[in-house]
């Protein structure tokens, strides 16, 4: 199992960070993230290490299409944490 100090170690965030980037390139979140990354990844480890963490809300837009509808995604900056699953019950 890994610990907290290396789930949320500024190594983990910032390989997290350059996957989800890959993935993300160009969007506005991820560029205006990408402006200051060192302080922005700073930021967001301490915020994971103390508690409560809470998320930001999730980006809500209508995507063109021949079908309306609504869609929501996560924020840049969410997904450039690292995930951790909850143990089987």
């Amino acid at each position: 199992m890994t610990s907290p100090e290396e789930l949320y170690s500024f190594r983990a965030l910032w390989r997290q960070y350059r996957a989800c980037r890959r993935n993300k390139r160009s969007t506005l979140n991820q560029l205006a993230f990408e402006v200051d990354v060192e302080a922005n990844l700073l930021r967001l480890q301490e915020e994971l290490r103390s508690p409560p963490y809470r998320p930001d809300p999730p980006l809500y837009f209508l995507p063109d299409g021949p079908k309306p509808r609504e869609a929501f995604a996560a924020a840049f900056r969410r997904r450039a944490r690292p995930v951790t699953r909850r143990r089987p019950r």
